[in-house]
């Protein structure tokens, strides 16, 4: 893996140098061409003024004018040779730059098997050695006792099962001594009977 990223880095390397240097001739032969163009227009201006002072003067001017064009058509095609050639050169620049972010992702997801077998035991081993330091919870009773955090826990629940034991037993007590007040309290005296003079008259 290393062998391969070192081997890509280097390409990249070459391949921006390269770039580098075309660019360097591409802008050199432009200039060249922009000295050739502006070379022709004088070479057009000097044959058309020489073609004035002859007789035949149209033959003269579309002789000149041939010339020009044939030269002008070379500069031309020398020209669209150059801007293909950056686009060209353009295109390459995008695909390294391309390849060199595929390598830098890559080199960051992927983890070599041996170095990843390696990172899990040095992770198992931590583990294992911060469990094995670790202190045991230990927690007190009210008679003093020393229990752990399972036991405490079962006492716990064994205290809470006893209160609501004792809370039953409070409250039937509580029941049972109202049931006896209201059988020891003595009934209400029933109403007086009528006498027979009352009744004659409710009659």
């Amino acid at each position: 893996m290393r062998l391969v990223s070192h081997l890509l880095s280097s390409i990249a390397c070459v391949v921006a140098a390269g770039l580098a240097q075309a660019q360097v001739d591409d802008s050199a032969r432009r200039s060249a061409l922009a000295g050739e163009r502006e070379s022709e227009q004088s070479r057009y201006a000097a044959a058309a003024r020489a073609c004035e002072a002859q007789f035949a003067v149209t033959a003269c001017l579309d002789k000149a004018k041939r010339e020009r064009r044939r030269a002008l058509d070379r500069l031309d095609s020398e020209q669209a040779k150059l801007d293909q050639a950056v686009r060209q050169r353009r295109a390459a620049e995008r695909r390294a730059r391309i390849d060199e972010k595929q390598r830098v992702a890559a080199q960051r997801t992927i983890v070599p098997p041996a170095a990843d077998s390696t990172m899990a035991a040095q992770r198992a081993g931590s583990a294992a050695a911060r469990t094995a330091s670790a202190p045991t919870r230990r927690v007190r009773n009210p008679d003093g006792r020393a229990l752990d955090a399972a036991a405490a826990a079962s006492a716990r629940q064994s205290a809470a099962a006893q209160r609501r034991r004792e809370a039953l037993a409070h409250a039937e007590a509580a029941h049972r001594r109202q049931a006896e007040r209201a059988a020891h309290r003595a009934p209400a005296a029933g109403l007086p009977a009528a006498s027979a003079a009352s009744a004659s008259r409710l009659r």
